[in-house]
């Protein structure tokens, strides 16, 4: 879970980077972000916010963020926009998608198992 942070971080690729190495192939991330569009009145308010020391690094609207997760390897499950058209919270719920080596991996891994006269399938 990224909550509320994305937008403050000054290099959130790093995050993603490090939440796609520890995640499970299809393991979920849940990242809740402020959006802000960009209309004058968001930019009013993220002028204010920055004058009174609230640095917001990246200004997404809700399709930039998803676009900006699925290009990191995450698969966009579902979102939804929440609270006032100002700042609206986009909440994501995305998955890690395998890449070609992992998901052979698995393959691998699964064909054994079911070689394996121990193994018995549930």
């Amino acid at each position: 879970m990224i909550s509320n942070a994305l937008h403050v971080m000054p290099h959130p690729e790093k995050a993603l980077a490090e939440a796609w190495r520890v995640l499970k192939p299809g393991g979920w991330l849940f990242a809740p972000t402020f959006v802000w569009g960009k209309s004058r009145s968001a930019r009013l308010r993220l002028w204010f916010m920055e004058l009174s020391g609230f640095r917001v690094y990246h200004v997404w609207t809700a399709g930039e963020l998803m676009a900006y997760l699925s290009e990191r390897g995450y698969s966009i499950i579902r979102h939804q926009l929440l609270g006032s058209s100002l700042a609206p919270l986009c909440c994501l719920m995305a998955r890690k998608i395998p890449d070609e080596r992992t998901a052979a991996r698995q393959t691998t891994v699964r064909s054994a198992q079911l070689d394996d006269p121990k193994v018995k399938e549930e």
